[in-house]
């Protein structure tokens, strides 16, 4: 009999048939707006809302067919709507923030994302990214660039690129853009080798006047290649790094004087690569200095330390210090036992 019950549970049982819609880009709206979704079943459904303390804001009903749901306004917050058949159910999550024109002002917030939006993402949803950004407060944003996809020969540069879009849609949306690099194209080398610096530096310092000018109040500040202190990004050394930082930076202010010139970003320890950088006399050759830290969360003060004692050792120490990229490992579901006993003896 229970195998019979069973079976015929299985037979009836259909899944949720459900559409449920927002106008709104990822389900993101202001406080000054109304939450509206349309919503399309073939079963009467019940509906509840809680917010992230889970504290119910909101039951309902809707009956077959297609409707609008309008929810109306909702504090500032993150939600959770659930949508509840029969035997099955289906959640859509959203959110409620500060209208950009009632928030505080964030230009020197020290909350930024490293976005890469010209690599990482399609450019017809650049505009709903961009968006997102801004409704979340965000002020400045790093993105990314290709020398050789823009200077495609020497003197010679491709027009309406993915990063002239980029570097457009961002700033309207009321983002300030900042890029990096980290490859130089062919026709600038000898020995072919995307992870070295161009061969002659007037090369680099005519990329640099050419970007600035290209992207003067769109992109505000740049950063002259990115880890060059790893494997990964460079093959080159400290000293070799410093002349190329020179000119570029010098081609940058020559077409922007305004421009924010940042030194590399260092992804290890300050070490002999750093010293050698800076015994060569670097220190006005850059605007801000520049770290990126992916250890565990217990590091994170020693590593920023580092820095800073590396820029007191070389009388640098007035200059600003961004992080500009930070990550944590992600552990796997069978380390998470000693893990959490770790956290339990801190």
């Amino acid at each position: 009999m229970n195998c019979i019950s069973l079976l015929i549970s299985i037979v009836f049982s259909t899944p949720l048939a459900v559409d449920i819609n927002s106008n709104h880009i990822g389900n993101v709206w202001t406080e000054e707006e109304t939450v509206k979704f349309d919503i399309n079943t073939d079963s009467e459904v019940n509906l509840s809302i809680v917010d992230y303390y889970g504290k119910n804001v909101y039951k309902g009903k809707i009956h077959t067919g297609k409707s609008e749901l309008d929810l109306g306004k909702f504090q500032k917050g993150y939600y959770l709507l659930t949508i509840k058949g029969e035997n099955e159910s289906k959640e859509i999550h959203f959110a409620i923030v500060p209208s950009p024109e009632n928030r505080p002002d964030m230009m020197e917030s020290a909350i930024a994302s490293d976005v890469a939006m010209s690599w990482l993402v399609k450019p017809e949803r650049f505009d709903d990214l961009a968006k997102l950004i801004n409704l979340s407060g965000i002020v400045w944003v790093r993105d990314r660039i290709s020398w050789g996809e823009l200077e495609i020969a020497r003197g010679k540069f491709a027009e309406n690129t993915k990063y002239d879009l980029s570097a457009d849609i961002q700033t309207k949306n009321g983002l300030k853009v900042y890029q990096v690099f980290h490859a130089t194209p062919e026709w600038a080398q000898e020995i072919k080798s995307s992870h070295s610096f161009p061969d002659d530096l007037r090369d680099i310092y005519n990329f640099g006047a050419e970007m600035a000018k290209r992207y003067k109040g769109e992109v505000l500040a740049w950063e002259v290649w990115n880890e060059p202190d790893i494997s990964v990004f460079s093959d080159e050394l400290g000293d070799s790094y410093a002349s190329m930082l020179k000119a570029m930076y010098l081609g940058f202010k020559s077409a922007d004087p305004d421009l924010l010139v940042l030194i590399c970003s260092f992804a290890m320890l300050p070490g002999k690569f750093a010293d050698t950088i800076f015994q060569n006399d670097v220190g006005n050759y850059f605007d801000i200095y520049n770290y990126h830290v992916y250890d565990d969360w217990k590091k994170h003060v020693d590593k920023a330390l580092s820095h800073i004692e590396i820029m007191k050792k070389y009388g640098l120490e007035k200059k600003p210090i961004w992080l500009t990229e930070a990550g944590r490992p992600i552990r796997r579901q069978d380390d998470m036992i000693e893990y959490n006993v770790d956290q339990g003896r801190d």
